[in-house]
């Protein structure tokens, strides 16, 4: 296929093209070469072993080597790890430590071992969702310590359990040594205590997010009416999506909406307005 445009303006198109409608990038990669040149990254910006599709085709470069280790250095951006993943132990291992730029990484705990948390801990983090209890059961780390040094650029924390321990949960004054954490959400509730330590130690915590699924709006509600702090920072949301639904919402280019943004926009007008704590945010 020929040019039409000057290239620099038609790798705009075609890219913007890409990002709103992934599911044209196929297509797009078989017209030309210099199409795959601009748009195979971005198949490989989010990696999620919920489609198994592309986590195979990503191990087999990683066989094959068919791709120098720098493709995935420079591409991934986006790590998606579930409890019941399709991959091995040593090929999440191995992915881990070629995708070295990773920003955004969710790991529900069952491949989290002593060998991986060195590799996690050199990513350039800024987003991090982890299942507490699954990582405790180890026994090697009964209770999660983020280091400011080892994640100075972490703004975003979700804490995604079936139930959890106050005594696992993060201390406040790790959470609080952070520089940039502004994030934080839980969805189980860690006890008033728990909670009112976090939002006077972390001043600089713009939301504190308890999330409750539907079938559990009655326990939201009164949640959100027994709030002891007058502290907008922290927020009740009842959701109607499953945490992969919001978080591949989060992370797409055509008009998905990120639950944090919704939220922070919720506390911004809670302040403006002067209101107390929060009642109940919902989310569809």
């Amino acid at each position: 296929m020929d040019p039409i445009f000057p290239p620099e303006l038609e790798e705009m198109i075609f890219t913007t093209t890409a990002k709103l409608n992934p599911t044209m990038t196929p297509t797009f990669l078989r017209l030309a070469r210099r199409f795959r040149i601009w748009l195979e990254p971005l198949l490989y910006e989010t990696i999620s072993d919920r489609h198994p599709g592309q986590i195979k085709t990503v191990i087999a470069s990683m066989s094959s080597n068919s791709k120098p280790p720098s493709f995935l250095q420079t591409t991934v951006r986006r790590l998606y790890l579930s409890q019941y993943n399709s991959i091995s132990r040593l090929n999440t291992l191995k992915l881990l430590q070629l995708c070295t730029n990773v920003e955004d990484l969710v790991d529900l705990g069952h491949f989290v071992t002593p060998q991986l948390l060195p590799v996690v801990a050199g990513l350039p983090l800024r987003r991090v969702a982890i299942n507490v209890d699954q990582l405790s059961n180890f026994g090697t780390i009964p209770r999660i310590d983020f280091a400011p040094l080892v994640f100075p650029f972490l703004t975003h924390i979700s804490i995604i359990d079936s139930h959890i321990f106050t005594d696992r949960f993060p201390p406040a004054a790790s959470l609080a040594s952070l520089p940039a954490l502004a994030y934080l959400s839980t969805n189980r509730n860690i006890g008033w205590h728990t909670l009112g330590q976090i939002l006077e130690a972390c001043p600089k915590l713009k939301v504190l997010m308890h999330v409750c699924d539907s079938d559990r709006t009655d326990d939201a509600r009164k949640m959100a009416a027994s709030t002891p702090f007058p502290d907008p920072r922290f927020v009740v949301v009842v959701v109607h999506t499953t945490f992969l639904e919001r978080w591949e919402a989060g992370t797409t280019q055509d008009g998905g909406i990120d639950l944090w943004v919704e939220v922070e926009d919720f506390v911004v007008q809670r302040r403006k307005e002067g209101t107390g704590p929060l009642l109940i945010c919902r989310h569809n």
